[in-house]
Formats: structure tokens, C-alpha cells, sequence
């Protein structure tokens, strides 16, 4: 159906609260508060992607996009083919962290632990731990490799064996997968050989909560830490000239987290940040036989490199600028 207008009205309510007679009125009169966005959109397009978002929005994610992308010189191409989009998934492998089925049975004190059990531990990264850029702290885990029975448990790991005796039987209730699992064993190493990669990597918690704030905690951490569940480990391909600083940087712009939250997986204001939709962000990649990009790649490496250890306030804002203008430039 033809209309003469080609806008739709939207009114977006973004507060937490309840609706009550006071806001919708105001509402309903279109005025102006914090709680609310007044939108004009186009129609639906065939084919195309349909958001409750502003026009200018859409603009600025089309370049963000095509600053992404790489083109095919194929005259006889449609114009759709030409276009192809780089993604963080061409660039990086992508993991979803490791699943013991009962975490707070594998979180154990370092203290006190013999020689056998200190070499059967895991340092662990778990979302609470992760800021922008960096991660605050890290958990011990037990992780006994060996295949073990009960009795070599009670004698070469006594202080292990005494831990776990209190969630033996939940942890007997697992799911199993399939096969027979001891209950001093992670039910799920998903992963594991991603994880054991000698080299830094990047973990972002699997979901986070964006209603009360505006970034995402991708964070560079140290090659010995491993992710459980709650966390997504990114690895650089082996083939991927960008430096892990770059990527890093690149994932913690404003940008991304627009496009995250607009075009990622979004559910209640909770962001998902599994394999997929992690793969599936826009990449700028650099132009090596550009000098004026090659330089960008250096400052934002370096800048990363001196600021990882005790990030500065600013260091967000200044990445913000720097990818904006590199980005959206032209």
C-alpha cells in the first residue's frame, strides 16, 4: 500500500519504571523527557534488515559498514555482490568458555595446597572480573587432568578430595553428556585446545546488561588465564596482521557498542556475546599498503600497549575519537 508520507511514527519508552497516567500523557501530548524518543522511520525494504531507528542512525551505521568492507572489481557484479563485509570472525577465532556444571564446587584457595595439587590448578577469568581493556582479578580452579580414580583423589589430592565432599552429590547429578563423568572433573572442556594457546587473548563476559551504561567490557588478558561459561575467548588468526592491541581497541569503541546494540543479539537490554554474534561484528582491517593507515595502527597499538596496565579515564574517549574520524571519515 502507497502512502503519501513515507515515515512511520515510533515513540520509544525507555524507562525503568512503570508506565503511569503521568508519562503516558505526556506521551500521548509529545513532550519531551528523558524516558522518551520521539522517531520518524522509513517503511519496510524487502530484503533489508528493519529497525526502530532513526534515519541518520541508519546512515551512520551504512558507513560504519562499508568502512568495513571490501570491494570486488567486477563490473558485471550486482551491486550487492561487490560489497564484502569484513568481520571480527574472518580476523580472530572465537570460543565460548568451559562448563564444570557446578562452578562453585571447582573454586578453590591456593593456600595450603601441596605440590601435585598447585600444578592442578586453573587461573580463571569470570565476567564480574572484567573491565574495559583489562581484567581486575582472577579464580582458582581445581583441574585434575589425569584420569584418576576416587582413592588416588583421596590420597594424592587430600585437600582437593576434602573440598569436594560437600557437593559430591550435585555434582554426581550433572548432566553427562553423554558419557561417565567423575565428579572431580569439568563436565565440558569446550574449547580447550583454543584456550591453551601460548598467546594473550581477549574475553568479553558471554552477556551483558546495558540499560545503565554505555560500553562493553572487552578486556586483554594474560595467555595462563582460561574462560568458563560466563565468558567468550577471541584469538588471533594465525594469518591476522592487526595487532591483538588494535582489536581490542576497535571492540571497545563507541561504534561497535551501537551497532552491538542495535544489530547484536538483544534481549530485555542484555546483550549476547556468544560465538556468532561475536563473530558476525564488522572489522576494519588495515590497508598495509597505506602508510597514513599503517601509522593509525601504530598509535592505537602503542596507546594500547601503555595504557593497558592502569587504563586512564580518558583512554576510552580518545579511542572513540581516533576510530570515528578513522572510520566514518570520508
Amino acid at each position: 500500500k502507497k502512502k503519501s508520507d513515507n515515515k512511520i511514527y515510533v515513540t520509544k519508552c525507555n524507562g525503568l519504571r512503570r508506565l503511569n497516567q503521568e508519562i503516558v500523557t505526556k506521551v500521548f501530548n509529545k513532550e519531551k523527557f528523558d524516558e522518551v524518543e520521539y522517531l520518524k522511520i522509513s517503511h519496510f525494504e524487502i530484503n533489508k534488515r528493519w529497525l526502530l531507528l532513526r534515519d541518520d542512525k541508519k546512515v551512520l551505521f551504512d558507513k560504519f559498514t562499508h568502512a568495513c568492507s571490501d570491494f570486488i572489481s567486477n563490473n558485471d557484479a550486482a551491486e550487492d555482490d561487490k560489497i564484502h563485509i569484513n568481520r571480527l570472525g574472518h580476523v580472530c577465532d572465537i570460543g565460548n568458555g568451559m562448563v564444570t556444571g557446578l562452578d562453585k564446587a571447582f573454586q578453590i584457595s591456593p593456600s595450603g595446597l601441596n605440590e601435585r595439587e598447585l600444578k592442578s590448578t586453573m587461573r580463571v577469568i569470570k565476567a564480574k572480573s572484567i573491565i574495559p581493556f583489562k581484567n581486575t582479578d582472577f579464580t582458582t580452579y581445581i583441574n585434575i587432568e589425569e584420569r584418576i580414580d576416587e582413592e588416588t583423589l583421596k590420597n594424592d589430592y587430600p585437600n582437593f578430595y576434602l573440598h569436594l565432599q560437600p557437593f559430591k552429590e550435585k555434582l554426581k547429578n550433572r548432566y553427562q553428556y553423554n558419557r561417565v563423568i567423575n565428579y572431580w572433573e569439568w563436565v565440558f572442556k569446550r574449547n580447550f585446545s583454543l584456550f591453551s594457546r601460548d598467546e594473550d587473548r581477549i574475553f568479553v563476559p558471554c552477556k551483558d546488561r546495558i540499560s545503565c551504561k554505555d560500553y562493553f567490557r572487552f578486556a586483554m588478558v594474560d595467555k595462563t588465564f582460561y574462560p568458563t561459561q560466563d565468558v567468550t575467548g577471541i584469538f588471533k588468526k594465525e594469518t591476522t596482521k592487526e595487532s591483538l592491541e588494535y582489536i581490542l581497541a576497535f571492540l571497545n569503541t563507541r561504534i561497535v557498542f551501537e551497532w552491538l546494540k542495535n544489530y547484536g543479539i538483544v534481549k530485555g537490554s542484555i546483550v549476547e556475546f556468544s560465538q556468532t554474534p561475536v563473530s558476525n561484528i564488522p572489522f576494519r582491517k588495515i590497508n598495509w599498503d597505506d602508510e597514513e593507515e599503517v601509522k593509525f595502527h601504530s598509535v592505537i597499538t602503542t596507546l594500547i600497549k601503555e595504557n593497558i596496565e592502569k587504563p586512564t579515564s580518558t583512554l576510552k574517549e580518545v579511542i572513540d575519537n581516533l576510530f570515528e574520524e578513522f572510520l566514518i571519515r570520508e
